[in-house]
């Protein structure tokens, strides 16, 4: 008997945010309509952006064994690429121009 799910909206991965975080909200989409990681596997190439979709299909023939082994290839591939938000030593390199006005620095 096949196993029907009920699809449920989820952004697509573009290798710009989080891999590990993407994922997360994946499996717990997936998982929340009763999916498995056997639905999760095959529905994924779904929620892929193009760029993510053409690395998913470049894999080499049964280099991924499991849903556990995708997961860390994905993160591996793209956990360099995302962007990260600053942290506290970028904020220390701030410096305001002599001629610029506070609401111009501030922005």
């Amino acid at each position: 008997m096949v196993k029907r799910i009920q699809a449920v909206p989820i952004e697509k991965y573009d290798g710009q945010t989080n891999p590990q975080e993407w994922l997360q909200l994946y499996n717990t989409a997936i998982r929340s309509t009763g999916g498995d990681s056997y639905v999760m596997a095959n529905y994924l190439p779904v929620c892929l952006d193009l760029a993510v979709r053409i690395w998913l299909t470049s894999l080499p023939e049964e280099s991924i064994t499991s849903w556990g082994d995708l997961n860390m290839k994905l993160i591996e591939s793209f956990q360099a690429t995302y962007n990260r938000p600053g942290n506290h030593f970028d904020l220390t390199r701030i410096k305001q121009k002599t001629d610029e006005l506070l609401r111009d620095y501030i922005k």
